[in-house]
């Protein structure tokens, strides 16, 4: 697997998990298959104002009064903390603190008029503004105009969203081309191999698992491994009592005797499924990869999915 792409999977995977777009589903039979690499984002968004648009000042004043995106900026910090697991297991502590202090540093004011411009006209939002004022924070809630704000909210909803990736895609590509070679020289102790390892390792170990410290990525001459044992790993107690599921993705090595090794999670669906996944993968055996007609290790990423079925053996 190119270094490019690896970081583009990470970063995308962190952006999204960030702004908690995207649910865990309802599954809970486990299956392998090839992770297909989601494709880069367009982080252009382009959202063209309304006629006769919300002010700036009105939209700062209505910031102010409100707090939205005093509190937006608070659980976008927060969630880095919950979400680091994602990310790849080298990356170093200086990547997440300066993504923390980058976050907190970062001027969210344009990405909200651009958006309030687009769906909100100045004379709803100074009406807004007039009841906030009159009737304060707890009794606003129960005006008309409360509500109008709120259908108009409602609307920009999918806006929203793509504005907040967007910005969220910038800040985290800002930070890692910051940290890179840090994070560069982290991937590099993570993948060397001991001297003292130069014969095959056991099966889930977190050693680089090639003879001449050499790690292959699929294509070009180099075809892929095959999985010939999987096994089915165990549904947590919280995801089985919460009928929650979700697909895990794991990263791993497949070494030229066909053992996995550096089994880690890049994208996971919490619960207790992350580890129970790796557990699994941990017991995979695979017919190795192969170039010229001898075994290679290689980069690999596979999809563990948790799906429920009902007694008829369909998904509810």
């Amino acid at each position: 697997m190119k270094r490019s792409t690896i970081h583009l999977f990470a970063v995308v995977t962190v952006a999204v998990s960030l702004l908690n777009i995207g649910h865990a589903q309802d599954k809970q039979t486990p299956e392998i298959v090839r992770a297909p690499l989601p494709a880069a984002p367009d982080n252009t968004v382009s959202l063209p104002p309304l006629a006769d648009p919300a002010t700036p000042d009105q939209i700062r004043e209505y910031l102010r009064l409100s707090g939205d995106m005093d509190s937006f900026r608070a659980k976008w910090i927060a969630a880095v903390d919950k979400n680091r697991s994602i990310g790849a297991p080298y990356w170093p502590e200086a990547f997440w603190t300066d993504l923390k202090a980058e976050m907190q540093k970062t001027d969210l004011m344009p990405m909200y008029i651009t958006l309030f411009q687009h769906e909100i006209s100045r004379e709803l939002m100074q009406r807004v503004l007039d009841a906030y004022k009159r009737l304060g924070a707890v009794y606003f809630k129960g005006s008309l105009e409360y509500i109008e704000l709120g259908e108009a909210e409602l609307s920009m909803k999918a806006d929203m969203n793509k504005l907040k990736l967007a910005k969220t895609l910038e800040v985290i590509n800002k930070v890692y081309a910051i940290t890179l070679p840090e994070t560069e020289a982290a991937r590099v102790r993570y993948m060397a191999v001991p001297a003292n390892n130069s014969s095959g390792a056991e099966a889930g170990s977190e050693t680089t698992p090639a003879d001449d410290g050499q790690i292959k990525s699929v294509g070009g001459g180099v075809s892929a491994p095959v999985a010939i044992k999987q096994v089915q790993p165990q549904f947590s107690e919280e995801a089985r009592q919460k009928k929650m599921g979700g697909t895990v993705t794991v990263y791993l090595i497949v070494d030229q005797h066909g053992l996995p090794q550096n089994v880690h999670v890049t994208r996971g669906v919490g619960m207790g499924l992350d580890e129970n996944a790796v557990e699994a993968v941990k017991q995979y055996r695979f017919k190795p990869a192969m170039e010229n007609g001898k075994p290679v290790a290689v980069y690999l990423n596979v999809e563990v999915l948790f799906a429920i079925f009902d007694k008829n053996g369909k998904r509810p």
